[in-house]
């Protein structure tokens, strides 16, 4: 009898989802959410955690869902909720440097941006972020932030409105903590913990990427419509073979 491909899912803290390792695809649209996206998704997130500015008892926020598959290399290719992941990474790197800026560390959170993989030809360790842009400009700008965010004030945000946007999402990540917490790190490590431990996502894991790209568009088609040209390239990858990249089948 012939296995038939699964697709699972699992309710999973923010914490325990970056115990893995993501890619968004080249052929994924670059970063569109603008400040008020951030400032809402921050802004929701404090109030479920936090009730007249004091952490709340119990407190549970779910985020909603990310559709993925894993590749050849063990890496999660990210179909579904590049947006919602992106700007979570950014906000663990704001916490590192904020706390940084306290002369505080939290190996937690350093954890959460960066770990330990083995390499699939040689089994040997290698350093990996775990979360990586590989669109556009995009590629590369997110390690740049994780490894050393003083170094996107010399990155030309000009360069594309994907760059500016990553950029302004960090800056105003870094304003939300400053307003809300100050200068006082255990209210920052606090909010650290409970943003890992109590905000949830919905993983969808699928077997390969025209399952992915199906499931993909069973969730966005019933919702804030997607546009035309988003759903032809989602139909148009369901129908080729995956041996090819798929930017290559897009740009021809």
């Amino acid at each position: 009898m012939t296995n038939v491909p699964k697709i699972e899912s699992s309710d999973l803290t923010i914490a325990e989802l970056f115990k893995d390792f993501y890619s968004v695809p080249d052929f994924q649209r670059e970063y569109v959410w603008e400040k008020s996206n951030v400032n809402q998704l921050l802004e929701d997130i404090y109030t479920e955690l936090y009730e007249n500015d004091e952490l709340s008892e119990n407190p549970e926020y779910f985020l909603g869902s990310i559709v993925i598959y894993r590749d050849n290399n063990g890496t999660f290719q990210l179909i579904d909720g590049q947006q919602r992941l992106t700007t979570i990474y950014l906000t663990f790197c704001v916490i590192r440097d904020y706390l940084k800026d306290l002369n505080e560390t939290s190996k937690a959170t350093e954890g959460l941006i960066a770990g330990i993989d083995q390499d699939s030809e040689t089994g040997r360790d290698v350093n990996k972020y775990r979360l990586t842009l590989q669109y556009g400009d995009g590629y590369g700008l997110l390690n740049t932030i994780a490894s050393d965010s003083k170094e996107i004030r010399n990155i030309d945000n000009q360069k594309s409105l994907s760059v500016k946007r990553i950029i302004d999402a960090y800056d105003n990540i870094k304003e939300f903590i400053s307003e809300k917490f100050g200068d006082e790190p255990d209210k920052i490590h606090k909010f650290s913990q409970n943003f890992n431990s109590k905000v949830k996502l919905i993983k969808i894991e699928t077997p390969n990427l025209k399952n992915a790209l199906r499931v993909f568009e069973t969730i966005n088609a019933r919702g804030v419509g997607l546009t035309s040209l988003d759903l032809l390239k989602n139909y148009l990858f369901t129908k080729i073979s995956i041996d090819k990249s798929a930017k290559d089948y897009w740009e021809e």
